[in-house]
């Protein structure tokens, strides 16, 4: 892997991104990474507050989105995590580089499946399924949508580094 991208942090396997940076805390870390777009929107007074204050969001809640954003960016595949029960509780996208996996969402890009789902298994625990998503027939309606999908292409563009594999 390329090193300059990618830190190697044990057993061979690589991370980058907010992974190496948070130091255990990925939610202080993603909560610091502010967004004032929200307040610049007009919107009726009937609308809910917009949700995207901050990055955090994106890791739990509208991560959906996160993943839309990498696929129109880089294209690559976005898988779902579902629990045993069918709901959703993770989108993230995936690509394979010189032979190793890398799961790609807000946080960054890790090679290590334990690692990117610790953030997970204490809401699904071990049983849970992951599926391909056909990210071009689905259709998302929430009411911040479109501010959504501005605030995840603008983390993706303060860091590409992060997110960028091809």
């Amino acid at each position: 892997m390329d090193k300059n991208r990618m830190q190697e942090f044990g057993n061979g396997h690589f991370h980058n991104g907010y992974y190496a940076e948070a130091n255990k805390n990925m939610e202080l870390c993603l909560r610091k990474i502010e967004f004032d777009d929200c307040n610049i929107i007009s919107h009726d007074e009937n609308m809910t507050e917009c949700p995207y204050n901050d990055a955090y969001v994106f890791l739990h809640g509208s991560c959906d989105l996160f993943a839309r954003a990498l696929y129109e960016r880089f294209r690559y595949e976005i898988y779902e995590i579902k629990s045993r029960d069918g709901r959703s509780n993770h989108w993230f996208g995936q690509f394979n580089y010189q032979g190793k996996r890398i799961y790609i969402d807000v946080r960054g890009a890790t090679t290590d499946f334990a690692e990117f789902f610790s953030e997970f298994e204490i809401l699904i625990g071990d049983d849970f399924s992951i599926c391909l998503q056909n990210i071009e027939d689905q259709n998302i309606y929430i009411e911040w949508f479109d501010i959504g999908m501005q605030i995840a292409h603008k983390i993706i563009n303060m860091h590409p580094e992060y997110y960028n594999f091809q």
